[in-house]
């Protein structure tokens, strides 16, 4: 990081006569040092494009240090290709010169949400919107980061507050339909979802919202028509004053790969790799490139062509711990177990405070059946990074293989409220809920999962095993002696 410092100036704060006939006095003082200007670590391995729009607005920053704007708007280039940790530095100067400006609270909360410090974005917008209470685009973000944190019921009060903010824009009917589906209360989500769609019929996001909602109150065949339309739902955060600048700012290679990664987000899958292969042929010694495009070939199961480009990339910069996670998960999926261990803890080496590197390397550990250092990476994963409902899963059946059936049961519980949609969390639950004899918890679980997919096979089998163990308790009741 560098810092250019302008020669000081003296600045006359306060002059005073003192008598008839006295000289005026003049009080003098210097200016503190000017802020930082953030810089990236490797600016000449930059998309050339990129690299002089950084440029540029690193100018206008040294030029003039103590003007908010220019902090803030590097900060936005920064964001806007996926350098978090810069963006979050150049942010938090901007915020710091002008406390006032609420968009720049807004945008360091999101870069930090992005880093995994999801308490630290939570507490920014909170303070924020404590300031500026009309500030609309503040709750829609503050909404979302508490529904990933698992607070639908916070979460809705927020969305509740920017739809009597903006009763005519689509966002906080949405974010509130998503908050009531989390909650279980799926009449309302309906409600609040038909109402987006009457503000934007086409909005995938609301469709895909609908159609859980649906789903959750039984209409199978409405549920599967919406759930067809939602198909690709990607969610629109509403835009603050500085959200045009942020997506102009969008960047040679970097917008290549958040094109390529929304069309991995539609199943648009060979699209995808297609935009990420040309890319390398014009970069082919670009990291980040070579690790996106072995991403790709992992998500479409191809992962030899995955690891030809990782081993690639680590030998260009051994020093990237994405790769050693890509690697990770490429010799999962060939099935080379002691390799996949060596990779991730590679990775933890690089990154040793990476909620994921502790994930992957437990991971890794589950597939060597070495259940007790697993559940020490998976426990520190979770401390690092709360807000993945897949690992709370993870733990819990590790909890389970090493018979620690009370803590399994609370990971499996906190996975179930924190993603009230996602099956295996209910599913696990229920089973574990029913070894255990707690038929109250297993029936509460066996709902919620019937709700999801009655006739998923995992379900009918929880359905069966509930329905036998209960008969099998009525029958005891009947044999005891009265």
């Amino acid at each position: 990081m560098v810092v250019r410092r302008r020669k000081r100036s003296r600045i006359i704060l306060f002059a005073a006569a003192v008598g008839v006939c006295a000289a005026a006095a003049a009080f003098f003082i210097r200016p503190s040092p000017p802020p930082l200007v953030v810089k990236p670590l490797h600016m000449n391995e930059l998309d050339p494009v990129l690299q002089k729009l950084v440029r540029e607005k690193l100018a206008l920053a040294e030029a003039d240090p103590w003007n908010d704007r220019h902090h803030g708007i590097l900060g936005l280039v920064y964001s806007a290709n996926d350098m978090f940790a810069e963006a979050l530095g150049s942010l938090e100067v901007a915020c710091r010169l002008e406390p006032e400006t609420p968009d720049w609270s807004l945008h360091a909360a999101t870069a930090e949400s992005k880093l995994g410090q999801l308490d630290r974005a939570i507490d920014r917008l909170s303070a924020t919107l404590g300031k500026h209470p009309d500030f609309a685009p503040g709750y829609d973000s503050l909404g979302h980061l508490l529904l990933q944190s698992g607070q639908p019921a916070l979460a809705g009060e927020k969305y509740e507050r920017l739809v009597s903010l903006a009763p005519d824009r689509v966002y906080g009917y949405v974010g509130l339909a998503d908050a009531r589906n989390r909650q279980g209360r799926y009449a309302e989500a309906a409600d609040l979802a038909r109402e987006a769609l009457s503000l934007d019929p086409d909005y995938k996001t609301a469709h895909h919202l609908l159609g859980l909602a649906y789903r959750g109150l039984g209409k199978r065949e409405e549920a599967r028509s919406e759930l067809a339309r939602g198909i690709g739902a990607k969610k629109r955060f509403m835009p603050d004053d500085s959200a045009r600048l942020l997506a102009g700012f969008s960047s040679g290679i970097m917008a290549q790969i958040s094109q390529a990664e929304f069309l991995f987000d539609s199943g648009k899958h060979g699209m995808a790799i297609s935009i990420l292969a040309k890319a390398l042929k014009s970069r082919p010694n670009d990291t980040t490139v070579l690790n996106n495009l072995a991403a790709g070939y992992l998500k479409t199961d191809q992962p030899e062509r995955a690891l030809e480009l990782l081993v690639r990339a680590a030998g260009i910069d051994p020093n990237q711990f994405a790769t050693y996670l890509n690697m990770t998960e490429a010799e999962m999926q060939i099935g080379n177990i002691s390799e996949a261990i060596q990779q991730a803890e590679r990775a933890l080496e690089l990154a040793p405070n990476l909620g994921h590197a502790h994930e992957s390397y437990g991971m890794a550990l589950v597939a060597a059946d070495r259940f007790e250092e697993a559940r020490v990476q998976l426990t520190d994963a979770l401390r690092l990074d709360s807000t993945k409902p897949a690992v709370h899963i993870a733990l819990g059946e590790v909890c389970a293989r090493l018979d620690l059936m009370e803590e399994a049961k609370e990971q499996f519980a906190l996975a179930s409220r924190r993603m009230p949609n996602h099956l295996p969390a209910h599913v696990n639950l229920g089973l574990l809920s029913l070894n255990m004899g707690d038929l109250g918890q297993a029936e509460r679980a066996l709902a919620s999962a019937e709700r999801i997919a009655m006739d998923h096979p995992r379900v009918r089998l929880l359905r069966k095993q509930f329905d036998e163990t209960g008969n099998h308790q009525d029958r005891i009741r009947s044999d005891e002696p009265r």
